[in-house]
């Protein structure tokens, strides 16, 4: 993906160590921006109403009812709205989701970061999502369908592989085939970084795959 594509907090994993990616298939869904033009709402009950509509949480619930075991994969265009907050975010990561992949805003960094749950985007940003995407039932109509996230082609099942770098996809047919090249590539570099470590004194760390 491209390279506005960024988690949200970095350092959560090295290569050599017990977890050197966040990886795992793609839950892909698309939203639409529709920005509207609303009046301002009368008092806190009326806009309630409108960002959370009576039976809302449970058509969230159900969008994501096969989400275990997989990464989510949102395409809203890159739009600086936070689809992913706080609390959606750590919903889904009590539902099994792996983490998550937003062409788009992230919100509440830091209490997403408090709880834990694994998430990139392109942006980070203030803004809420209602009323400028379409409501939830139009949502859960692009769950599960081929998307384009930061520039790159998403289908339900392709490989997710995300670290501090950023995110790539491997379509699922060719996953591994890549898998076999990646582990080649990944014992010829350690050979060689190994050499390095030695030319300058350095003790061997996890990255090498051996300890000394």
């Amino acid at each position: 993906m491209n390279q506005n594509m960024r988690p949200l907090r970095e350092g959560l994993f090295a290569v050599g160590s017990k977890e050197a990616c966040l990886c795992g298939p793609a839950f892909t869904m698309k939203a639409e921006v529709e920005f509207q033009n609303e009046p301002p709402c009368r008092d806190w009950e009326e806009y309630q109403r409108k960002i959370d509509p009576p039976g809302q949480l449970e058509r969230f619930q159900e969008m994501f009812s096969t989400v275990q075991g997989k990464i989510i994969v949102t395409d809203i265009g890159g739009a600086p709205l936070g689809f992913w907050g706080s609390d959606n975010s750590m919903a889904v990561s009590n539902m099994g989701a792996l983490g998550i992949i937003i062409d788009g805003g992230i919100r509440d960094s830091e209490e997403i970061k408090r709880e834990g749950v694994k998430i990139w985007g392109t942006c980070r940003t203030c803004l809420h999502l209602w009323p400028r995407l379409k409501p939830i039932d139009d949502i859960r109509k692009g769950a599960g369908q081929t998307i384009s996230c930061a520039g790159v082609k998403v289908r339900p099942g392709d490989i997710i592989c995300a670290d501090d770098d950023g995110v790539i996809v491997l379509p699922i047919e060719k996953a591994e085939a890549v898998l076999n090249f990646a582990k080649q590539t990944l014992a010829k570099d350690q050979k060689t970084r190994r050499r390095n470590y030695i030319d300058a004194g350095m003790a061997f760390d996890d990255t090498l795959g051996i300890k000394e």
